[in-house]
């Protein structure tokens, strides 16, 4: 028997909830105008190196299922808001480990297609709708791995300074 329309959206709205509850986070990125071979080379890339998933829905079916997976109190705002920044072609991303990694790839893909603004539109992060701006701020940050090598430059530095001293008191 075919599924029909009806029940393929039902599906759609349940998947999206569930990777909602099991994401650490979800990021809007507009993909229109960006070629097949990039958009491919992207969502390789985003699961390769940040385990994050690059799906496209219909907005109306991203906005009903995220209506139904934010909590009750802070709904109302953000689903108002949501229904506003749902206008282009939207491209959803699903944050499973490290949530702020996949705006680092989506900056660098935007500046490597050469595009003259960032595509990142909007993200959910702990069941708050964060605007496109505050999310370029977060994807010019250093990443957690830079962030502890610098962290380790700093102790080892310390480290041999402290050696330095010794052996000139040995003297």
């Amino acid at each position: 028997m075919p599924i029909g329309q009806k029940e393929i959206k039902k599906q759609q709205v349940k998947e999206i909830v569930d990777r909602l509850k099991k994401s650490q986070a979800i990021i809007s990125h507009d993909f229109h105008g960006i070629n097949h071979e990039d958009f491919r080379l992207l969502g390789k890339q985003l699961k390769k190196e940040a385990k994050a998933d690059y799906r496209v829905f219909k907005n109306s079916i991203i906005e009903i299922a995220i209506a139904s997976a934010i909590q009750k109190d802070s709904k109302q705002e953000n689903i108002k808001k949501l229904g506003e920044l749902l206008k282009s072609f939207n491209g959803i991303i699903f944050c499973e480990d490290d949530k702020y990694a996949p705006l680092k790839i989506l900056e660098k893909f935007d500046q490597k297609i050469d595009y003259e603004k960032s595509r990142i539109n909007w993200g959910i992060y702990d069941q708050e709708l964060i605007s496109k701006e505050i999310l370029r701020e977060w994807a010019k940050l250093p990443g957690k791995s830079e962030i502890l090598q610098h962290f380790c430059y700093v102790l080892n530095y310390q480290l041999i300074r402290l050696v330095n001293v010794l052996k000139k008191i040995t003297r």
